[in-house]
């Protein structure tokens, strides 16, 4: 069997076989800022996330536990994050998994 040749990444220490430090092209997460946005529209409850969309609802409850359960795991990994709804983008808590209006 003949021996690869050529740069190789080793595993374990992100150097290459020669020497050159391997480099990451996904940013960290850290000090991340998300803005997840909750609207309603024909009967449909949407999530945005940072002006990109993140997923459709059949009921607010539904959307606001998803954007928080989101949110939270934006946190949990290093960055921050809000929920908003409504017109006035009203901030909703994080800890607040279900709305009855």
């Amino acid at each position: 069997m003949r021996a690869l040749r050529g740069p190789r990444a080793s595993l374990d220490t992100g150097v290459f076989a020669d020497g050159a430090a391997a480099m990451s092209l996904i940013a960290p997460s850290a000090g991340r800022n998300c803005i997840f946005r909750i609207s309603q529209s024909a009967g449909v409850w949407s999530v945005v996330k940072d002006d990109g969309f993140y997923g459709d609802y059949l009921t607010r409850a539904q959307a606001i536990a998803s954007a928080c359960f989101a949110a939270r795991a934006v946190e949990d990994a290093g960055g921050s994050a809000e929920v908003r709804a409504g017109p006035r983008d009203r901030v909703i808590p994080l800890n607040r998994l279900h709305s009855r209006r």
